[in-house]
């Protein structure tokens, strides 16, 4: 992972195992709000609010119309109106995604489908925030760090060294996300270490039997440990992307 400004081109979009990011002309705004709730007494100047109650959300999708069977815009959107999708934004540090940069990642309902005719047809899909399954996480957070960028391996990762170093060790939890664009039975997972040395690498999360294109969004228990340092791991040969949400309160 680099560090400085960058620049949207660097920024990627995955939506239940497909990749948009060649049609997506714009994302957002990706957000996490706190409702306030009228806790006032006689005393009180301002009103308060409930802390872990968040509204997630990653805004509106706009695009550019493509109709290409299957995995077009199209296909892939209108088949989505008033359902769950998992979604994974990446965002590149002056460079394509790479490991270690940070994600926006959740489970969203997409409310509709919209194309507006102009000078060219664009597409609009708006979202409505956590879906009842991901509101149900009682996670506050959406944003983490990839693990793997959307790439192929040719099996499984027994580097040490290719994992990201996530800060000391936490018991508050977290989320997978895992994004499969092309396989067949395969499972990915998240693992961690107190060492990054292969050997001490163990399963901490993983997506369960994907056939691409497919995603999977896994929540470990708000109690359960999270070691230093996190990876990428494969079950077969496999194109995907994932990333790990780490909560941290």
């Amino acid at each position: 992972m680099t560090t400085g400004r960058t620049t949207t081109k660097y920024t990627r979009v995955y939506i239940d195992g497909y990749d948009l990011s060649g049609r997506v002309r714009s994302i957002g705004p990706a957000s996490c709000s706190f409702a306030q709730v009228d806790c006032r007494v006689l005393t009180d100047e301002i009103i308060g609010y409930l802390p872990g109650q968040a509204n997630i959300n990653i805004g509106a999708l706009n695009a550019v119309f493509d109709n290409t069977a299957t995995t077009g815009i199209l296909a892939v959107g209108d088949a989505g109106k008033g359902s769950q999708r998992t979604a994974l934004i990446t965002m590149g540090i002056r460079a394509v995604p790479a490991i270690g940069d940070p994600a926006f990642c959740g489970q969203f309902i997409q409310q509709e489908f919209s194309t507006m005719v102009g000078e060219s047809v664009m597409v609009n899909l708006p979202f409505m925030g956590w879906s009842a399954s991901g509101s149900t996480l009682l996670y506050d957070q959406s944003w983490g760090v990839l693990l793997h960028a959307n790439g192929a391996e040719a099996g499984a990762n027994t580097s040490g060294t290719s994992g990201v170093n996530n800060g000391a060790s936490s018991a508050l939890g977290g989320y997978a996300v895992f994004m499969l664009f092309s396989g067949t039975a395969i499972t990915l997972s998240v693992q961690d270490s107190d060492d990054a040395v292969n050997a001490n690498f163990g399963l901490l999360v993983g997506s369960g039997e994907l056939t691409a294109p497919s995603a999977s969004l896994i929540a470990l228990t708000r109690t359960a440990t999270v070691k230093q340092f996190i990876r990428w791991q494969t079950s077969a040969a496999a194109t995907f992307a994932i990333a790990f949400v780490r909560a941290t309160h």
